[in-house]
Parts: structure tokens; C-alpha cells; sequence
């Protein structure tokens, strides 16, 4: 449940499904900044490829991590 209101709070934030977008600008605060270790650079890309996907793709993503995760928990 709570990845399914997290999905939809940023689809209305985020994607403007209630107001104007701000997906563009978002990530771009989040992008790679000059002077980033190699490290933090790979984390704030991360970042900016999640806010830039469409986001049924992130939910779909996000759901098969979960799932994943649940199903290696009761293999062990």
C-alpha cells in the first residue's frame, strides 16, 4: 500500500497531476554536479534517471524490487 500512495503522491507532485510540473527542474537539482566525487555523481544521476522516467515504469520498477526482495526474504 504504501508504494502505491508513495507512486501517487509523486505523480501528483512531481508530474503535475495537480499543478504545474516540476519534473524538469527537480532534476535537475538532483543531476551531477561539477566537482562530485565519482560516487556521489552516480547517486545524484540515479536520482535524476528516477524523476525523469515515466512514472507508471518507476512504479513498475519499484514493485519488482519489492517483490523481489519479498521473495529472497522466504527462500531463505
Amino acid at each position: 500500500m504504501d508504494l502505491t500512495t508513495d507512486h501517487r503522491r509523486s505523480v501528483e507532485n512531481i508530474h503535475g497531476a495537480i499543478d504545474e510540473p516540476i519534473t524538469e527542474g527537480l532534476a535537475e537539482q538532483w543531476g551531477p554536479k561539477a566537482g562530485d566525487r565519482p560516487n556521489q555523481a552516480a547517486a545524484r544521476e540515479a536520482m535524476r534517471d528516477a524523476i525523469l522516467i515515466e512514472p507508471f515504469d518507476w512504479y513498475k520498477q519499484k514493485l519488482t524490487l519489492a517483490l523481489d526482495g519479498i521473495e529472497l526474504h522466504f527462500k531463505r
